[in-house]
C-alpha cells in the first residue's frame, strides 16, 4: 500500500478462503472500500526508530476463492464487493508461464509468448505515460439514479469514464463515450445480481414478509412522535412474524418443543431469536407486551417509514443511469436559500463582522507582500501572529550574548 495517495497498487489475491481467520487483513479490505480509508502500521517495532505510518487501503482489489465467503463474520466484506462465478476453462496463455518468460531476456523467450509479452509491456508503459499526462485532471462527479452502497461500489468507475477527456472528439453524436456505455451496462448487471442475492438473504425475506404480507393485513395506528410528526405504526405479534418467514422459506417446524426454530432446505436452521433480532436491529422495531392474563403475548411495533427506508436497500437495481439535475424531481436546489437560513444559523454580530474584515485585510496584505511586522529588542523580525514561549525568548537571548550583544539582562528584557 502507498502512503502518498490512494490507488498506488492493485491487489490480486488467490486462496481467500481463510479471510475470516485473518482479522487484520479483513479490516484492511473493509476499510479500503472507502477512498479516504487508511490503516496504520508500526515500522521497526523492535528498534529505537519505531514509528507509525498510515497507508491508503483504497485500491482495485480482485480475490479468488474455491468456496463462496458465506461466514457470518464476512457479511460486511461481502456487502462491499461484487461476486463473479467462474468455471474451469482452457486459456490460450497460462499466466504463470507468461510471468516466467517475462523474467528472461528477450532472446531466451519462447516465440509463442513474445507477442503477448510485448503487448503487456507496451500497455504498462502506455498507462504510466497516460497517468503522468492526466495526473492533475479533475474527475467531475455526475448525478446518478442510485445512492448508498450501490453508488459507493460503482461511482468511482462511472466518474472516471464519464470524463470529457475520454470522449471521442471525432464523433458528432452526443452519445460519444462508448467506454462509459459499456461500463454502465456492466456495472448495472453486477448490481442486479447483487440485489438478487441480497433479496434472498434472511434480512431480505423479513423485509418482504413485513411490507408485502403482514402490513397490508394489519390495522395501522396513527401516533404523534415527540417532534409532533404523524407516524404510521404496525403492531405485529412475534409468532405471526416467525410463522410468515417460515412459510416464505418453506420451513419445517422443529420436532423439539423447547426449540423455537424451524428448518429450511436452503437456509438450514433458522431460530425465532434470529428473526426477531433482525426486526429490532435492522428495522428498529420496539418490543411490546399486549393483552393481560392468559391472553398476553409479545409483539413488535414497526414504524412504516423506517421499514420502507430500510427496504430500499433490498431493491434490485436493473439499470444505472446518469440523470439530469434540472429535470430530476428528486434533486432539489434553491439558490435563494442561504446556509444561514437553511440551518438556522444566527446572524453574525457587528464585532464578528469587524473581526472578519480585519482577517480579510490581513490576507490581502499577505498576498501583496505588505504583512505588518514588529521588531524584537534584538532586531529580529517576527510577524504579529507569531507567539513566543518564555523558553524561546531565553534561547534567543542566549544566542545574542554569544554574538556579543549583552546590553540588557534577561530580566530587563522580560520586564520591558
Amino acid at each position: 500500500m502507498g502512503f502518498t495517495e490512494p490507488c498506488q497498487v492493485t491487489i490480486a489475491e488467490d486462496e481467500l478462503d481463510d479471510i475470516d481467520k485473518d482479522e487484520i487483513k479483513k479490516k484492511m479490505y473493509k476499510v479500503g472500500y472507502d477512498k479516504g480509508g487508511m490503516v496504520p502500521r508500526t515500522l521497526d517495532g523492535n528498534t529505537s526508530s519505531r514509528n507509525n505510518r498510515w497507508y491508503y487501503a483504497f485500491c482495485f482489489k480482485v480475490f479468488a476463492a474455491e468456496n463462496p465467503l458465506e461466514s457470518k463474520n464476512l457479511a460486511g466484506l461481502n456487502d462491499r464487493m461484487f461476486r463473479i462465478e467462474s468455471i474451469k476453462s482452457r486459456p490460450k496463455f497460462l499466466i504463470k508461464t507468461v510471468l516466467d518468460q517475462m523474467q528472461k531476456s528477450e532472446d531466451k523467450r519462447k516465440s509463442k509468448y513474445k507477442d503477448i509479452i510485448s503487448k503487456i509491456v507496451y500497455l504498462r508503459k502506455l498507462l504510466l505515460v497516460y497517468r503522468l499526462l492526466h495526473y492533475d485532471d479533475i474527475i467531475e462527479e455526475v448525478p446518478l439514479n442510485i445512492d448508498g452502497r450501490a453508488s459507493e461500489l460503482t461511482s468511482p468507475h462511472i466518474y472516471l469514464f464519464a470524463s470529457e477527456d475520454l470522449a471521442d472528439p471525432s464523433s458528432e453524436d452526443d452519445n460519444n463515450k462508448p467506454a462509459l456505455n459499456e461500463v454502465l451496462k456492466t456495472l448495472s448487471r453486477f448490481l442486479q445480481k447483487k440485489g438478487e442475492i441480497t433479496k434472498k438473504t434472511i434480512d431480505g425475506i423479513v423485509d418482504e414478509a413485513l411490507e408485502k404480507e403482514l402490513f397490508p393485513v394489519t390495522q395501522a395506528n396513527e401516533v404523534i412522535d415527540v417532534n409532533g410528526k404523524n407516524v404510521t405504526t404496525y403492531t405485529i405479534s412475534n409468532e405471526d412474524i416467525c410463522d410468515k418467514v417460515r412459510d416464505m422459506v418453506d420451513g419445517v417446524p422443529s420436532t423439539n418443543p423447547s426449540e423455537y426454530a424451524f428448518y429450511s432446505t436452503v437456509y438450514g436452521k433458522i431460530t425465532h431469536k434470529r428473526i426477531l433480532k433482525i426486526c429490532k436491529d435492522r428495522f428498529s422495531a420496539e418490543p411490546i407486551v399486549i393483552g393481560s392474563g392468559n391472553d398476553r403475548y409479545r409483539a413488535l411495533v414497526f414504524d412504516k417509514e423506517t421499514v420502507e427506508k430500510v427496504g430500499k436497500t433490498f431493491e434490485i437495481i436493473s439499470d444505472i443511469k446518469i440523470i439530469d439535475e434540472e429535470t430530476d424531481e428528486n434533486f432539489i436546489e434553491d439558490d435563494n436559500i442561504t446556509a444561514t437560513e437553511e440551518w438556522n444559523v444566527p446572524a453574525p454580530t457587528p464585532l464578528q463582522l469587524r473581526s472578519t474584515e480585519n482577517t480579510q485585510k490581513h490576507v490581502q496584505n499577505e498576498d501583496s507582500g505588505a504583512v505588518e511586522r514588529k521588531f524584537s529588542v534584538f532586531g529580529r523580525i517576527r510577524s504579529i501572529g507569531d507567539k513566543k514561549t518564555p523558553i524561546d525568548y531565553v534561547t534567543e537571548r542566549e544566542n545574542d550574548i554569544k554574538e556579543g550583544s549583552n546590553d540588557n539582562s534577561v530580566f530587563e528584557y522580560f520586564m520591558g
